[in-house]
């Protein structure tokens, strides 16, 4: 799965990255000055995934990668948590 776009922030320090996570829980949907896309389209395009992926594969296993960031939002997604 595509990594989530982290705007401005790529390439720099991991640090730089500790803001996201709790702007995230204040506004899911929320679009930055930094370019960081947000909890909801992350969403938007995994659902358009999840999708194509059941249409054309039907009764099939798939396996799926990505990094945390991504990850973790479809976990709490499809664990039917409040994405906002």
């Amino acid at each position: 799965m595509r990594e989530r776009d982290v705007g401005t922030l790529v390439g720099l320090f991991t640090g730089a990255y500790d803001g996201v996570w709790p702007r995230d829980l204040r506004d899911p949907t929320a679009l930055h000055d930094d370019g960081v896309e947000s909890v909801v389209s992350v969403c938007a395009r995994l659902l358009d995934m999840v999708l194509l992926l059941e249409d054309r594969h039907d009764n099939e296993a798939i396996g799926l990668c990505s990094h945390a960031d991504v990850l973790q939002i479809f976990q709490c997604w499809m664990a039917g948590g409040d994405i906002g």
